[in-house]
């Protein structure tokens, strides 16, 4: 998932932003290499080709 164009629901939205949270297969090789994590942003109305807040979360 490139999160170019794709096409994702917000899981909440507050005032002009909108909350994401999606699940991703770790594509760097090493220790966590496809292991599943957690990815939460939000993006803002005003400027909805940006990503802000990215956290990432272990998923296992």
């Amino acid at each position: 998932m490139l999160l170019d164009g794709e096409m994702i629901i917000p899981d909440d939205y507050s005032g002009k932003r909108s909350l994401f949270s999606v699940k991703i297969d770790c594509p760097v090789k090493g220790k966590f290499f496809g292991k599943v994590f957690v990815m939460i942003f939000d993006t803002h109305y005003d400027k909805e080709d940006e990503i802000h807040t990215i956290t990432l979360y272990s998923g296992w």
